[in-house]
């Protein structure tokens, strides 16, 4: 598990995931972060919760707000 923030008007895009399937679970603490996994978008706001597994790109955005999350990796 790890906690990160991400300032305002930021974008962090991976072209692939080190490794096909990574499974990711995410909860947002604070802010507001739009993560888009595989070409779909999913807006977070605090409290919200995202399971995915990576297959293809992905990237985390924020606007005016900062974001803060917990992330778990299996």
């Amino acid at each position: 598990m790890i906690e990160c923030e991400i300032r305002p008007y930021q974008r962090i895009a991976y072209d692939r995931p080190a490794l096909a399937g990574h499974e990711h679970h995410l909860v947002l603490l604070g802010g507001a972060l739009t993560i888009t996994v595989d070409g779909a978008k999913h807006d977070l706001r605090p409290g919200d919760c995202l399971r995915y597994r990576l297959y293809g790109a992905s990237s985390f955005e924020t606007d005016e707000q900062s974001a803060r999350y917990i992330i778990a990796m299996a």
